[in-house]
């Protein structure tokens, strides 16, 4: 198979049929292609529409799912059954264009693993583009990876990267960061957007699980393979912390040794407990630090693989 498309869909009857044949127009027909719709626990016909699609197109395959799971989910899905060498991700709504899918797949053709739209021109309400700015510029900065547009629904995945990256949360539209942090070419292209004409947008002004995500993405792939690190930034600063305050209670107490209030400088004050809860919470952070590295190096021998980061092998033999 060289080229997969996925369709998240849900409640998208009215635009079901229009996207699969310009879809089918724009796929290269001289390759063998298949487009997957996914069907995200649809209420209205949605389904039903797509089972019409794949009596009329042979490259069509639907994927139902028992609920509504969300977009992650669902794109989930369809990258477990796809097949092709590429993967390209495209909304149901319409307002992405099927047409820039050969512009993609030349974008890829330039060295990069994953391709992203970028949509300059972007045809949404005030509040969502600038809920999106705002998200976007926290990815780039935290990630160290310069896109402007990371929702898009419309973008590129080689093989190697859709097959090996696990999806869940609202983690879907974090995808180029995931794959930049995991060593692969990422890269961006200027799309074509329209307004919705039919039916109405699923999106929530305020989502605070993108953000959510986007912390637990950052830690994960940036501290996985160490653990100790992370536990370790956490655990310095306190015990230096705790252990400031017991040195300047210790060295006070010492200094009035010889006086009444010696014992209730120490033991009667609230700041002197504290650092030793301090002193105690950095010890326990940093032996679970410990335990996490004893157990990422204990799955690392069991189950070592690197194909992940191996982009190429030359085995040069005299």
């Amino acid at each position: 198979m060289y080229l997969s498309v996925v369709v998240p869909t849900y409640n998208e009857q009215a635009c079901i049929a229009e996207l699969c044949s310009r879809l089918n127009a724009s796929l290269p027909k001289d390759r063998e292609c298949e487009i997957i719709f996914v069907d995200d626990g649809s209420s209205d016909e949605s389904y039903r529409t797509m089972l019409k699609m794949k009596e009329q197109y042979s490259t069509v395959k639907v994927v139902k799912l028992r609920r509504n799971f969300g977009k992650s989910t669902a794109l989930s899905c369809g990258f477990s059954v796809a097949d092709g060498d590429i993967l390209i991700t495209i909304d149901a709504d319409l307002q992405d264009d099927p047409e820039e899918i050969p512009r993609l797949v030349a974008k890829h053709k330039e060295g990069y693993d994953v391709v992203s739209g970028w949509r300059q021109k972007r045809e949404d309400s005030l509040v969502r583009v600038t809920g999106s700015k705002a998200f976007n510029f926290m990815v780039s900065k935290l990630s160290g990876l310069k896109l402007h547009d990371f929702n898009c629904g419309l973008k590129l995945y080689s093989k190697e990267v859709y097959k090996k990256i696990l999806l869940y949360g609202e983690q879907h539209r974090l995808l180029p960061m995931i794959a930049y942090m995991m060593g692969f070419r990422v890269t961006e292209m200027q799309v074509v957007h329209h307004p919705r004409k039919i039916g109405h947008s699923k999106y929530r002004a305020f989502r605070f699980q993108g953000l959510f995500d986007l912390i637990s993405v950052f830690f994960v792939y940036s501290f996985q393979k160490k653990p100790f690190h992370i536990f370790g930034l956490f655990a310095i600063p306190l015990f230096l912390i705790g252990f400031l305050i017991f040195m300047g209670f210790s060295i006070k107490h010492l200094l009035f040794l010889f006086t009444s209030e010696a014992r209730y400088m120490i033991f009667n004050r609230p700041l002197f407990m504290l650092s030793l809860v301090l002193m105690i919470l950095a010890v326990q952070i940093a032996f679970s630090g410990l335990l996490a590295e004893l157990l990422v190096n204990a799955f690392h021998h069991l189950h070592k693989d690197e194909s992940n980061i191996i982009e190429s092998v030359n085995d040069i033999r005299s």
